[in-house]
């Protein structure tokens, strides 16, 4: 078997993938990418349906609702970190309402919005309390990085 690599951003993935489609040139037997990319490209008819495998590790994993045509690879987690040489620890964020606080106006870091980042904020905030974060948020003119280094 030949592999031939190609990464990128789940945006860029997902943009790849309908250019060629729509092009008629399919160049990859596999995409792996984030689930709301994978809904894109679903919605696009570019999967093909395949028979689900369960293994010991899979069957322990809550069923996707509406979503048969691929199986979760991996799981993102989003968590808080901060610089132990310019935040000392008990002027560190506890919650992520205190991101808010004005002492981190202007050092805030994040990446851009997406619906992978956003979606689950929002589920668990509440779509209103969720939405009025992250306005906020983006009052304090988070920095704003591509990438997860």
């Amino acid at each position: 078997m030949k592999v031939q690599l190609w990464r990128s951003s789940s945006e860029k993935v997902l943009q790849r993938a309908i250019a060629e489609a729509r092009a008629g040139r399919f160049s990859c037997d596999i995409l792996e990418t984030n689930g709301p990319e994978m809904e894109a490209m679903h919605r696009e008819q570019l999967l093909e349906e395949f028979l689900q495998f369960r293994t010991s590790r899979t069957c322990r994993l809550p069923p996707f609702p509406g979503i048969a045509n691929y199986v979760a690879d991996r799981f993102n987690f989003f968590t808080v970190a901060y610089n132990t040489n310019l935040i000392k620890a008990e002027e560190a964020p506890n919650t992520y309402e205190d991101l808010l606080h004005p002492r981190f106006a202007g050092r805030v870091g994040s990446k851009p919005a997406t619906p992978t980042g956003s979606a689950p904020w929002l589920k668990a905030m509440g779509e209103e309390k969720g939405l009025a974060f992250f306005r906020k948020l983006a009052a304090a003119k988070p920095e704003i990085r591509s990438g997860t280094h």
